[in-house]
């Protein structure tokens, strides 16, 4: 346990709901665009399906690394600059769901 790196955890997570989130942001929007509108409704649905299961997810981690951190106080600050990471997730799911109720609304879908 003692080998666990704390900040690349974070990282990691950070990154990976972070491609997962434009991922379903763009299949959208450039499928709404070329008017392939169910398989736009589709990358609607599972983008707002993942926002909410990587709500969970990141919290879970965060609260993982935050224990983990008061546990092994030489890993103490590597975890709080980790949990810092993943909160910066936060703005960025608000800000991708309300692109994402704007465009649906926009394209009328």
């Amino acid at each position: 346990m003692k080998n666990l790196n704390p900040l690349k955890i974070g990282k990691y997570t950070f990154w990976v709901s972070f491609g997962l989130a434009n991922f379903f942001l763009f299949g959208f929007l450039i499928n709404a665009l070329c008017g392939y509108t169910k398989i736009a409704e589709g990358f609607a649905f599972g983008g707002f399906c993942y926002t909410s299961i990587a709500f969970w997810v990141n919290l879970f981690i965060f609260l993982a690394l935050q224990v983990y951190g008061c546990c092994y106080k030489e890993k103490l600050k590597q975890s709080f600059i980790a949990a810092a990471i993943l909160l910066v997730n936060i703005p960025l799911a608000i800000l991708y769901v309300y692109i994402g109720l704007t465009l649906l609304d926009y394209f009328n879908i």
